[in-house]
């Protein structure tokens, strides 16, 4: 129990995040008995499960397209459809942070 509780940083939220998708790695590979497309049966079910809130007590994720209007742009330019631009209100907690989560997922 901390002494004053607060929200969690982007920071926090990240280091939960990518830790419990390591986990779920291990997990997966301490079933050696498991084909190779079960092993990512298996992974790929389970971090659906940590995005819905399911798992290891993390709380459910949305999972949305973040396209910018330059996208939206470009796409109507040439005659594509395009996802609708999104913006996250102000002072919403983002796993992404302005960060890469691939290239941080091998540095601990």
């Amino acid at each position: 129990m901390t002494a004053k509780p607060r929200a969690f940083t982007s920071d926090e939220v990240r280091d939960q995040f990518l830790d419990h998708m390591r986990l779920l790695v291990h997990d997966c590979a301490s079933h050696p008995r498991a084909t190779l497309k079960e092993s990512l049966e298996g992974l790929m079910f389970s971090v659906l499960v940590m995005l819905d809130g399911e798992s290891g007590g993390m709380p459910p994720y949305h999972v949305i397209p973040c396209a910018s209007h330059i996208a939206k742009q470009n796409a109507i330019v040439d005659g594509e459809n395009y996802y609708r631009p999104f913006e996250l209100p102000e002072g919403t907690v983002d796993v992404h942070d302005g960060q890469m989560l691939h290239e941080l997922f091998y540095k601990r």
